[in-house]
């Protein structure tokens, strides 16, 4: 025999509770199904299920995190790359510019752009990443940066008539400027 109970009750829980285990003890020999009923049939269920605190993350969360973070670092580390390349670019470019003013200054003060047998404002010291190199002759010179590492693809000369040359970079070659982008000059 199999006998039902079927109680609604949503403030009294534990009145449900007293009543099934009094059923149960009643009929021991008897099939008994105890069902609390208040705002769905299986509520008995979720309401011992709701009583459990969620301590910590699911796995699935944790994949999800970790997921996510790997997308955006594959995305922000290159990009990072490039952005301190560009600034190295930008400096030793500074300092290639410097080069040819104190080139020129020399060459107003003595008439010549050699100091003996070296490029008469000297050299430019090297910067983060790149070595410069200069090369004259009483009426010519030649100043070239080469980039050293992380920025070693890039290649760049200025002469004395003022013509910037883009040896090596990864947007090309160009004898008229200085490419600093795929797009600028």
């Amino acid at each position: 025999m199999k006998l039902t109970v079927m109680i609604v009750a949503r403030k009294f829980k534990f009145l449900f509770r007293y009543v099934c285990q009094l059923m149960f003890n009643l009929f021991d020999e008897v099939n008994i199904r105890c069902a609390l009923i208040s705002r769905s049939q299986d509520s008995y269920k979720k309401t011992k299920v709701n009583d459990m605190k969620q301590v910590g993350f699911t796995l699935i969360e944790v994949m999800i995190t970790v997921a996510i973070i790997g997308i955006l670092a594959a995305i922000a580390l290159p990009s990072y790359g490039r952005y301190v390349a560009r600034s190295k670019v930008a400096d030793a470019i500074g300092n290639l510019s410097n080069a040819k003013s104190g080139m020129e200054q020399f060459y107003q003060d003595n008439g010549t752009y050699l100091l003996g047998t070296n490029c008469g404002a000297g050299t430019p010291a090297s910067v983060d990443g790149f070595n410069f190199t200069c090369t004259a002759t009483a009426t010519t010179y030649n100043v070239t940066m080469t980039g050293t590492g992380s920025v070693a693809a890039y290649q760049y000369s200025i002469d004395n008539f003022g013509a910037k040359a883009t040896i090596a970079s990864p947007f090309g070659t160009s004898n008229t400027c200085w490419l600093i982008s795929s797009t600028n000059c």
